[in-house]
């Protein structure tokens, strides 16, 4: 994994997102194990609040546990790649 930082840091350049530094403390590789996500009666509610605060944050949550969902590896991949499309528009 760590052998990707440079092409993301090169990438969050490219975007704006960091200076030319190196991008320390923006990237940092991690690794915990697997986790179920179990839904309780205000699921919905809660997540609706959440997500409009962090909307107007301009915070993109994304991803099995930023989204709140239950979801696969293959959904991971599409969150990512929805997320940085989002970011990209901001970013305009």
């Amino acid at each position: 994994m760590t052998q990707l930082l440079p092409e993301v840091r090169q990438g969050l350049r490219e975007m704006n997102i960091i200076a030319g530094d190196d991008g320390r403390g923006v990237c940092a590789p991690t690794q915990d194990r697997p986790r179920v996500c179990h839904l309780r009666q205000a699921y919905v509610r809660s997540l609706d609040t959440i997500r409009k605060f962090l909307a107007a944050a301009k915070v993109i949550s994304t991803g099995r546990y930023g989204g709140w969902n239950y979801s696969a590896m293959e959904d991971a991949l599409r969150f990512g790649e929805e997320a940085a499309r989002h970011a990209w528009e901001l970013l305009k």
